[in-house]
């Protein structure tokens, strides 16, 4: 079910589906833009050195993963509890690690790929992605506010991939919440446009802030969330490579909101031009 609000930004679109919240405060952006153009150096150059290695190392771990559910498939009438639940364990030991992979990967092609800067409709992508999210968990029932018109210039596709990877981490952490609720919007901060992805879910202590865009640290268990830890790190990646910055705020219990900032440019020694194909990611 589709409705309207005027509350926020101008126009603004609710929307019922299937989805959780939380309530958190904008933190100051004007020193942080500077530091968020530096990269960690020296994960750059593990990323540069480690990237072949990755590959070869995803060849035998298809492997074990395939060997793995053919076994399943041989022993299926076996009356062997413990055989059965060791080849459960190694499959599904091996398909984690192929999303670890897969995550690293691209997370390593966001530090490489030239940007291509176009006019993007960030309401448009969000609400896209949101239909995309619905669609594959129509069991949930998530209550979704957009703001309209919300332009900007940036690489379209890595642009995407940030907001995807807010927006399902949102729809993620209010799993447990019957009155889940999410919102992405543009506010101002510290006299700059910052857009803003809000959920009313399990939030997070705020004391651990700073670990959440660090690849592979979790403030939440992997039984209760699942996840590869490396989302949050992506997203990060996405907004500095456009000269902005992101951050977080949050209660444990209560929901989370992330801010990020585009600076309405890309560097110019990142740019290309616009080309039509296949995104790299």
């Amino acid at each position: 079910m589709f409705g309207a609000a005027s509350t926020f930004d101008g126009k603004e679109t609710t929307w019922d589906m299937i989805g959780p919240s939380m309530s958190l405060t904008p933190l100051g952006v004007g020193a942080s833009a500077e530091g968020s153009l530096r990269i960690q150096p020296l994960f750059l150059i593990w990323m540069h050195h480690a990237r072949r290695e990755i590959n070869l190392g995803a060849m035998p771990l298809r492997a074990i993963t395939n060997f793995s559910d053919l076994a399943a498939s041989n022993t299926a009438a076996s009356t062997d509890a413990t055989l059965k639940k060791n080849i459960s364990r190694i499959h599904a030991a091996g398909l984690r690690m192929s999303e670890l992979i897969d995550s690293l990967l691209t997370l390593s092609r966001l530090t490489r790929r030239p940007l291509g800067a176009k006019d993007v409709d960030l309401s448009a992508l969000a609400s896209e992605i949101a239909t995309e999210l619905a669609a594959a968990d129509p069991a949930r029932q998530v209550r979704f506010t957009l703001a309209e018109g919300l332009p900007d210039v940036g690489d379209p596709d890595l642009l995407r991939v940030a907001l995807y990877n807010l927006l399902q981490n949102a729809w993620k952490f209010t799993a447990t919440r019957k009155d889940a609720a999410m919102e992405f919007g543009r506010t101002t901060v510290d006299g700059v446009a910052a857009y803003f992805v809000r959920d009313n879910g399990a939030g997070f202590d705020a004391r651990f802030v700073q670990k959440l865009f660090t690849p592979f640290e979790r403030l939440h268990s992997a039984a209760d969330f699942p996840g590869t830890g490396i989302g949050l790190a992506t997203v990060e990646r996405v907004v500095q490579r456009h000269g902005g910055s992101v951050w977080a705020e949050g209660q444990a219990g209560k929901g989370a909101a992330f801010f990020f900032t585009l600076l309405n440019r890309v560097p110019a020694r990142e740019r290309v031009p616009p080309t039509r194909g296949t995104s790299d990611v």
